[in-house]
């Protein structure tokens, strides 16, 4: 019983972090505008939209991919579809 409640508590602060983490790079588009003292929602709109791949293959990650493959000593399958799947890609 007192195994599960520290797994529901790690588990509340990684997912609290996340959502902390993921709220700041959010908010950058706000936060660094320029000099105008005016919001160009436009432009922030056209960022979020950059970041939204991003935030989904953290969230796959974290939530399938870590649990699922990499913790059920699968680690060559995990390393093996982050690659696949990252965005960016190896160059």
């Amino acid at each position: 019983m007192q195994k599960q409640k520290e797994q529901k508590s790690i588990r509340f602060a990684e997912i609290t972090i996340l959502i902390f983490i993921w709220l700041i790079i959010f908010a950058g588009p706000l936060i660094f505008q320029g000099d105008s003292d005016t919001i160009s929602w436009q432009e922030v709109f056209i960022n979020w939209r950059r970041l939204i791949p991003f935030l989904v293959l953290t969230l796959f990650n974290h939530f399938v991919l870590v649990p699922f493959v990499f913790f059920r000593k699968h680690k060559l399958w995990y390393f093996a579809s982050a690659i696949v799947i990252n965005p960016t890609g190896i160059k």
